[in-house]
């Protein structure tokens, strides 16, 4: 299971839509960098090990470089849904660097990296919600996935957030404000 900080599952996008398949990746990557240790400054992975968690069934590395290049460039604000966490606000992309390269063999590896700021709270955070990997790669729909993510905090953490239905739509779509009005994922 990753353990998931509870002040990121709340994930509002400034400008670009997140994907489901992109918010499942990243939980994959984060549970190989929570494995790996806090402590590093990159983290690396078989690409393999990473798409078969999410059950992608493509060889089409273009498709894996555009989430990957999605995850650096869409800025997104951290910020818990409740003031048990605190009040605290950030804004950074997903994750700072990726990096594909062939190894011998021609197995495909990838190295990434977080935001300094956040890499802490993110892989040995103080509070958390434990999610199922397994659990998570079944789920087809963005808003699943995060509804799937706040009742594991509700499991582990107890606490729910009262917020109007306006802050929780972007989290939910995955879509900054305004940049939908249709429901599509």
């Amino acid at each position: 299971a990753v353990k998931k900080a509870v002040d990121t599952l709340a994930i509002v996008p400034t400008r670009d839509k997140i994907s489901v398949l992109s918010r499942k990746i990243y939980n994959v990557m984060l549970w190989h960098a929570q494995e790996q240790g806090a402590d590093k400054a990159t983290y690396s992975a078989r690409l393999r090990d990473i798409i078969h968690l999410v059950e992608f069934n493509s060889n089409n590395t273009e498709v894996i470089k555009g989430y990957f290049r999605s995850m650096v460039t869409t800025r997104v604000e951290w910020q818990s849904p409740t003031k048990a966490e605190g009040t605290n606000w950030g804004v950074s992309g997903l994750i700072a660097h990726a990096e594909l390269t062939t190894v011998r063999g021609g197995e495909v590896m990838l190295e990434w990296s977080y935001s300094p700021r956040l890499q802490p709270s993110l892989l040995d955070p103080p509070r958390y919600a434990k999610l199922s990997l397994f659990i998570m790669s079944q789920l087809r729909t963005h808003a699943a996935v995060v509804l799937y993510e706040i009742c594991c905090r509700y499991l582990n953490v107890g606490l729910t957030a009262r917020n109007h239905w306006t802050w929780w739509r972007p989290v939910l779509t995955g879509a900054p404000e305004g940049m939908n009005d249709t429901y599509n994922e």
